[in-house]
Protein backbone atom coordinates (compact mmCIF):
# COMPACT_ATOMS: atom_id res chain seq x y z
CA UNK A 1 0.00 0.00 0.00
CA UNK A 2 2.96 2.31 0.43
CA UNK A 3 3.41 5.16 2.90
CA UNK A 4 -0.02 6.78 3.38
CA UNK A 5 1.25 9.47 5.81
CA UNK A 6 -1.99 8.94 7.72
CA UNK A 7 -2.43 9.92 11.36
CA UNK A 8 -5.55 8.31 12.84
CA UNK A 9 -5.42 10.14 16.18
CA UNK A 10 -6.63 9.09 19.62
CA UNK A 11 -10.36 9.58 18.94
CA UNK A 12 -11.94 6.11 18.58
CA UNK A 13 -15.56 7.24 18.27
CA UNK A 14 -17.12 5.21 15.49
CA UNK A 15 -13.90 3.23 14.91
CA UNK A 16 -13.67 1.01 18.02
CA UNK A 17 -13.03 -2.09 15.91
CA UNK A 18 -10.30 -0.37 13.88
CA UNK A 19 -8.26 1.74 16.32
CA UNK A 20 -6.82 0.39 19.58
CA UNK A 21 -6.24 2.18 22.86
CA UNK A 22 -2.66 3.27 22.19
CA UNK A 23 -3.02 5.65 19.26
CA UNK A 24 -1.41 9.08 19.53
CA UNK A 25 -1.80 12.59 18.12
CA UNK A 26 -4.54 14.11 16.02
CA UNK A 27 -6.25 12.78 12.92
CA UNK A 28 -5.42 14.23 9.51
CA UNK A 29 -7.21 13.81 6.19
CA UNK A 30 -5.03 10.89 5.15
CA UNK A 31 -5.76 9.21 8.48
CA UNK A 32 -9.47 9.66 7.92
CA UNK A 33 -9.21 7.99 4.52
CA UNK A 34 -7.18 5.15 6.05
CA UNK A 35 -9.86 4.59 8.71
CA UNK A 36 -12.60 4.50 6.12
CA UNK A 37 -10.61 2.01 4.05
CA UNK A 38 -10.16 -0.23 7.10
CA UNK A 39 -13.86 -0.08 7.97
CA UNK A 40 -14.84 -0.95 4.42
CA UNK A 41 -12.48 -3.92 4.29
CA UNK A 42 -12.87 -5.13 7.89
CA UNK A 43 -9.26 -4.31 8.83
CA UNK A 44 -7.63 -2.99 12.01
CA UNK A 45 -4.61 -0.72 12.55
CA UNK A 46 -2.59 -3.06 14.71
CA UNK A 47 0.14 -0.69 15.88
CA UNK A 48 -2.53 1.18 17.86
CA UNK A 49 -3.26 -1.94 19.92
CA UNK A 50 0.14 -2.02 21.66
CA UNK A 51 1.81 0.35 24.08
CA UNK A 52 4.88 1.96 22.53
CA UNK A 53 8.08 2.48 24.46
CA UNK A 54 10.51 5.38 24.06
CA UNK A 55 13.25 2.94 23.12
CA UNK A 56 12.91 -0.20 21.04
CA UNK A 57 16.13 -2.19 21.36
CA UNK A 58 14.91 -4.89 18.99
CA UNK A 59 14.22 -2.49 16.12
CA UNK A 60 16.86 -0.87 13.95
CA UNK A 61 17.25 0.59 10.49
CA UNK A 62 19.73 -0.63 7.89
CA UNK A 63 21.06 2.46 6.06
CA UNK A 64 23.43 0.46 3.85
CA UNK A 65 20.56 -1.35 2.12
CA UNK A 66 19.15 0.67 -0.77
CA UNK A 67 15.40 0.68 -1.31
CA UNK A 68 15.63 3.05 -4.29
CA UNK A 69 13.72 5.69 -2.27
CA UNK A 70 14.11 8.01 0.70
CA UNK A 71 12.98 5.20 3.00
CA UNK A 72 15.23 2.80 4.90
CA UNK A 73 14.83 -0.86 5.57
CA UNK A 74 13.84 -1.60 9.17
CA UNK A 75 14.66 -4.82 10.98
CA UNK A 76 12.79 -5.77 14.11
CA UNK A 77 11.82 -8.62 16.38
CA UNK A 78 8.27 -8.99 17.64
CA UNK A 79 6.93 -11.46 20.15
CA UNK A 80 3.20 -11.73 19.62
CA UNK A 81 1.00 -13.84 21.87
CA UNK A 82 -2.42 -14.41 20.43
CA UNK A 83 -5.10 -13.87 23.07
CA UNK A 84 -7.34 -16.80 23.85
CA UNK A 85 -10.84 -16.21 22.64
CA UNK A 86 -13.58 -16.21 25.23
CA UNK A 87 -11.22 -16.83 28.18
CA UNK A 88 -11.37 -13.35 29.70
CA UNK A 89 -12.83 -12.65 33.14
CA UNK A 90 -16.60 -12.60 33.21
CA UNK A 91 -18.20 -9.74 35.11
CA UNK A 92 -21.71 -8.54 35.71
CA UNK A 93 -22.67 -4.90 35.49
CA UNK A 94 -25.90 -3.06 36.03
CA UNK A 95 -27.49 -1.35 33.04
CA UNK A 96 -27.18 2.12 34.56
CA UNK A 97 -27.72 3.71 31.16
CA UNK A 98 -31.42 3.07 31.74
CA UNK A 99 -31.39 5.73 34.47
CA UNK A 100 -31.60 8.37 31.76
CA UNK A 101 -35.30 7.47 31.75
CA UNK A 102 -36.95 9.43 34.65
CA UNK A 103 -39.47 6.64 35.25
CA UNK A 104 -36.69 4.08 35.74
CA UNK A 105 -34.78 6.43 38.06
CA UNK A 106 -37.94 6.94 40.16
CA UNK A 107 -38.59 3.20 40.28
CA UNK A 108 -35.04 2.60 41.53
CA UNK A 109 -35.38 5.25 44.23
CA UNK A 110 -38.62 3.66 45.42
CA UNK A 111 -37.03 0.20 45.53
CA UNK A 112 -34.09 1.51 47.56
CA UNK A 113 -36.51 3.10 50.02
CA UNK A 114 -38.55 -0.11 50.27
CA UNK A 115 -35.45 -2.19 51.02
CA UNK A 116 -34.14 0.16 53.69
CA UNK A 117 -34.65 -0.94 57.29
CA UNK A 118 -33.86 0.88 60.50
CA UNK A 119 -30.75 -0.32 62.36
CA UNK A 120 -31.55 -3.15 64.76
CA UNK A 121 -28.12 -3.62 66.32
CA UNK A 122 -25.08 -1.54 67.24
CA UNK A 123 -22.84 -3.72 65.07
CA UNK A 124 -21.65 -1.46 62.25
CA UNK A 125 -20.54 -4.35 60.05
CA UNK A 126 -23.90 -6.12 60.31
CA UNK A 127 -25.86 -2.96 59.59
CA UNK A 128 -23.57 -2.03 56.68
CA UNK A 129 -24.06 -5.46 55.09
CA UNK A 130 -27.83 -5.08 55.40
CA UNK A 131 -27.70 -1.64 53.81
CA UNK A 132 -25.41 -2.85 51.02
CA UNK A 133 -27.56 -5.89 50.27
CA UNK A 134 -30.69 -3.73 50.14
CA UNK A 135 -29.11 -1.38 47.60
CA UNK A 136 -27.86 -4.32 45.52
CA UNK A 137 -31.28 -5.98 45.56
CA UNK A 138 -32.91 -2.76 44.36
CA UNK A 139 -30.45 -2.48 41.48
CA UNK A 140 -30.97 -6.13 40.53
CA UNK A 141 -34.75 -5.65 40.46
CA UNK A 142 -34.74 -2.46 38.40
CA UNK A 143 -31.45 -2.47 36.45
CA UNK A 144 -31.09 -6.10 35.46
CA UNK A 145 -27.35 -7.00 35.41
CA UNK A 146 -25.81 -8.25 32.23
CA UNK A 147 -22.64 -10.24 31.65
CA UNK A 148 -19.57 -8.50 30.20
CA UNK A 149 -16.02 -9.53 29.45
CA UNK A 150 -16.72 -12.61 27.32
CA UNK A 151 -16.81 -12.32 23.59
CA UNK A 152 -20.04 -13.45 22.09
CA UNK A 153 -22.16 -12.62 19.14
CA UNK A 154 -24.50 -9.88 20.19
CA UNK A 155 -28.06 -9.52 19.11
CA UNK A 156 -28.43 -5.86 18.12
CA UNK A 157 -31.91 -5.11 16.80
CA UNK A 158 -30.96 -1.48 16.18
CA UNK A 159 -28.67 -2.65 13.36
CA UNK A 160 -31.69 -3.43 11.16
CA UNK A 161 -32.59 0.25 11.30
CA UNK A 162 -29.18 1.56 10.25
CA UNK A 163 -27.79 -1.05 7.86
CA UNK A 164 -29.38 0.69 4.87
CA UNK A 165 -27.63 3.94 5.85
CA UNK A 166 -24.34 2.05 6.16
CA UNK A 167 -24.89 0.55 2.71
CA UNK A 168 -25.40 4.03 1.23
CA UNK A 169 -22.28 5.34 2.99
CA UNK A 170 -20.15 2.46 1.69
CA UNK A 171 -21.50 2.97 -1.82
CA UNK A 172 -20.60 6.67 -1.69
CA UNK A 173 -17.14 5.74 -0.41
CA UNK A 174 -16.51 3.34 -3.29
CA UNK A 175 -17.60 5.98 -5.81
CA UNK A 176 -15.26 8.55 -4.30
CA UNK A 177 -12.32 6.09 -4.22
CA UNK A 178 -12.93 5.41 -7.89
CA UNK A 179 -13.37 8.99 -9.15
CA UNK A 180 -11.39 11.06 -6.59
CA UNK A 181 -13.65 14.00 -7.39
CA UNK A 182 -14.18 16.63 -4.65
CA UNK A 183 -17.96 16.50 -5.05
CA UNK A 184 -17.94 12.72 -4.58
CA UNK A 185 -15.87 13.07 -1.43
CA UNK A 186 -18.31 15.65 -0.11
CA UNK A 187 -21.18 13.26 -0.82
CA UNK A 188 -19.36 10.49 1.04
CA UNK A 189 -18.61 12.73 4.06
CA UNK A 190 -22.26 13.78 4.18
CA UNK A 191 -23.42 10.15 4.05
CA UNK A 192 -20.92 9.17 6.75
CA UNK A 193 -22.04 11.92 9.12
CA UNK A 194 -25.71 11.08 8.57
CA UNK A 195 -25.01 7.41 9.26
CA UNK A 196 -23.19 8.16 12.52
CA UNK A 197 -26.11 10.28 13.74
CA UNK A 198 -28.64 7.59 12.85
CA UNK A 199 -26.47 4.93 14.52
CA UNK A 200 -26.12 6.86 17.78
CA UNK A 201 -29.83 7.66 17.94
CA UNK A 202 -30.78 4.04 17.24
CA UNK A 203 -28.47 2.78 19.99
CA UNK A 204 -29.93 5.21 22.50
CA UNK A 205 -33.45 4.16 21.59
CA UNK A 206 -32.58 0.47 21.85
CA UNK A 207 -30.81 1.00 25.18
Amino acid sequence: MGDLNGHVGVDRDGYNNVVGGFAIGNRNREGERLLDFCVLNNLAIMNTYFKHKDEHNDVKSIPSLSCDSDHRMVKGKINFIQPKSGKGPVRKRFTTEKLINPEVALQLAQKVEENYTEPETRDIKVEWNKFRDGIKKAYEDVLQPKTTGRRKKKNTPWWNEVKEWVRRKNKAFRIWMKTRRPQDRQEYVSRRNETEIIKRNSKKTAG
